[in-house]
Formats: structure tokens, C-alpha cells, sequence
């Protein structure tokens, strides 16, 4: 190939002429946006943003207050993550729960959850197998969702729960905020009552 002077050039030097050439729009509005010029052919610079993984994972951590209260009150209840998250129209969310634990409102709540349903599944445990199917309809809504859990999986999420809750016993206790779901934790308690009470007339004792 011959160059401007009529000479051979080498084919590196014809490209880099081109290339040069080509760029060299580019490259004045670089040097006057930059105030310096560059010996190669300038690039366009590229525009930083945040990385996806972050703000995909910031975007599935906010959960609605009506549904994050449905969720907690099914846990509290049935003691199963997965079926609160059912409950609450959140499974397809089910990775974000394990990432909000890092809250410590969210962990307060969460573990006050698990605590309350421990004592109902327990409680439901042992009424089954003392009068088995001999035990009155359900009163309430708390009472049919326990009953409406097979015994295997209720005794799989107890012995899970309370291993968990043991680990727990051994370390150092974190300061948790206080609850933000009074008048669900009192209905709870309230149904514990009651379920403690009638459980002890069944057994011979006064209420």
C-alpha cells in the first residue's frame, strides 16, 4: 500500500493511519472535554453503574408492610417459613428472608415468631397424642391451621426450631428492638391461654 509521499507502507502503518484518521472526531471532543490530548486513538468512557447483584437485592429486600405482618403471623403460628411466605404472597421472595435477618427489627420479630410457634406446636404435639382424634372442632383460625399440619413435618420443624433455639441459648444475646406487632403477639398469647387452659381440664386439673 502506498502512502501520502507515494512510498510503501507497511500494512501496520496503513491501519494505524486509518484508524487515526477515523478517530480523530472522537478524539478532539475527548481532548476538549478532557483538556489534554491522548497519543492512541481516544475510547469512549464508559458509564459506572451499580452492580445489579446489590440493586437487585435492595429492590427484593422492601417487602409491604401488610404483607411482611401476614408472614410474621403465620410463622408465629405454624412454625414454617415456607408456608408463611405462601401465606403472605412472598415465595417467590423466599431468598430475601434469610437476607433481611441481618436487620435487627426483622431479626427481633423474626425470632419472636419462632418462639411462639414452638409453644403452639409443642402444645398441638401432645394434645395429639394424648386424645388423638378425640379432641373437640377447632375455635379458631389459630387452632385449624396447627391441625391442618401433618404430625411428621410438625415434629420435623419443632426438632429443627428447637436445635436452633439451643445454638442460640450459647451465644451472646444481641439487644433486639421491641416488637412492632403488639396486638398480634397479644391474639397469640391469648389463644396460648386458652389452649393451655383447656388442656388442662382434659388432663384433670382446674384450668
Amino acid at each position: 500500500m502506498r502512502g501520502k509521499n507515494g512510498k510503501f507502507a507497511s500494512a501496520e502503518a496503513a491501519n494505524d493511519n486509518e484508524v487515526a484518521e477515523a478517530a480523530t472526531p472522537v478524539k478532539a471532543a475527548n481532548d476538549n472535554e478532557a483538556g489534554a490530548a491522548a497519543p492512541s486513538p481516544a475510547r469512549p468512557a464508559r458509564k459506572r453503574e451499580a452492580p445489579a447483584g446489590k440493586a437487585k437485592t435492595a429492590r427484593n429486600l422492601r417487602w409491604p408492610k401488610e404483607k411482611e405482618a401476614i408472614f410474621f403471623r403465620e410463622l408465629a403460628i405454624v412454625c414454617n417459613v415456607s408456608a408463611a411466605l405462601r401465606a403472605a404472597g412472598l415465595l417467590r421472595q423466599s431468598r430475601s428472608v434469610y437476607d433481611r435477618r441481618s436487620d435487627p427489627a426483622f431479626r427481633a420479630r423474626w425470632e419472636e415468631a419462632l418462639a411462639e410457634s414452638r409453644v403452639l406446636m409443642a402444645l398441638e404435639l401432645h394434645e395429639r397424642a394424648r386424645f388423638g382424634d378425640q379432641r373437640p372442632e377447632p375455635e379458631n383460625d389459630i387452632e385449624r391451621k396447627l391441625r391442618a399440619v401433618p404430625t411428621t413435618l410438625a415434629l420435623q420443624l419443632l426438632k429443627l426450631y428447637e436445635a436452633r433455639a439451643a445454638r442460640a441459648a450459647v451465644a451472646v444475646p444481641a439487644q433486639a428492638p421491641r416488637p412492632r406487632d403488639p396486638e398480634g403477639r397479644r391474639e397469640r398469647r391469648r389463644a396460648l391461654l386458652e389452649r393451655l387452659a383447656e388442656f388442662n381440664r382434659r388432663m384433670g386439673g382446674e384450668g
